[in-house]
């Protein structure tokens, strides 16, 4: 039996919500065992370098699209000495061409391994409508962080051109 306690009167046949915090769908599925189509807070976890970080959906209420984090290892991995000392939050052309790369190569990945499972259809059993649905917002983070890096790259051909002017 599941038991729900609200601070507020209900109505009997009144539709209840209950909000699990800012969470991607890999953990919603592995602590809950449900997963949400449209994802806010999706988490891809990307692995660089020996370590794991994360990239987020744009607009997360979670954290940065791109954390800090995810720089860091980048340029420890990209230079020898770590990448040179600049300014906090300033990223280099390079690292942003080297992470769009990475992601476009997992997202190619993913539509390979989407297009691999199972039958589609009105018939698919809940656990493969799952995995479609974990795919989907993991392609997703992919999707939007490419076009992230592509806008960051973009702006700095922009910049050069009008220097050149």
């Amino acid at each position: 039996m599941v038991e729900f306690k609200s601070g507020e009167k209900v109505r009997k046949g009144e539709e209840v919500f209950n909000y699990y915090g800012g969470k991607g769908n890999e953990k919603l599925m592995s602590v809950y065992g449900f997963w949400l189509e449209d994802n806010l807070n999706e988490v891809y976890y990307l692995g660089l370098a020996g370590r794991v970080v994360e990239i987020r959906r744009r607009g997360s209420e979670e954290g940065e699209q791109f954390g800090e984090e995810v720089w860091r290892v980048l340029r420890e991995e990209m230079y020898e000495d770590g990448g040179e000392e600049g300014e906090e939050g300033v990223v280099g052309l390079e690292e942003v061409e080297v992470l769009k790369g990475t992601l476009e190569a997992r997202l190619k990945k993913l539509n390979e391994i989407e297009n691999k499972i199972g039958v589609r259809g009105e018939e698919e059993v809940y656990e493969i409508k799952a995995i479609r649905g974990y795919l989907r917002g993991q392609k997703k983070v992919l999707e939007e962080g490419i076009e992230t890096l592509e806008e960051m790259i973009e702006g700095v051909v922009d910049d050069d051109d009008e220097e050149k002017t």
